[in-house]
């Protein structure tokens, strides 16, 4: 699909599950406030009254099958915008600057890649929980 935008989103999608047989082997929590958590393309529905995510998905952004995101439930599966989706859940989440990082890391580096969304539009920083778990799972160090 390179060149082309997509409408598909992993909020729309949530019966595809992406199951990789190797765990990513390079790991980027993607952590910030409301930037990171993908605004793009966030517009007012006037007819609703409500905000929307118009699903234009511009080409640097597209899906690959070696970028892999962690869902809210902690498990892998194809990345694919709004990364944040069931992350940022109090806000309506578009499109990031995660994806189009990912897609230049990877056809830099070649290696299989996840992603943990941890931006929100909140002002309070830090790792959440979920997270620290992982971390903690993948690295022999405690982390705090």
């Amino acid at each position: 699909m390179e060149g082309r935008a997509t409408t598909t989103s992993a909020a729309e999608s949530p019966e595809i599950q992406y199951h990789p047989p190797n765990p990513p082997n390079q790991i980027f929590i993607l952590s910030g406030q409301s930037n990171m958590a993908g605004r793009g393309g966030v517009i007012k529905d006037h007819h609703l009254n409500r905000w929307v995510w118009d699903k234009v998905v511009p080409s640097e952004c597209s899906p690959d099958s070696s970028i892999l995101r962690l869902r809210a439930d902690l498990r892998w599966e194809e990345a694919r915008e709004p990364l944040h989706a069931d992350i940022d859940t109090g806000k309506v989440c578009g499109v990031g600057p995660g994806m189009a990082f990912a897609n230049a890391w990877i056809l830099a580096n070649s290696f299989v890649t996840g992603t943990i969304a941890e931006a929100s539009g909140k002002k309070k920083h830090g790792l959440k929980h979920r997270s620290k778990e992982v971390i903690k799972s993948l690295t022999p160090r405690q982390c705090s």
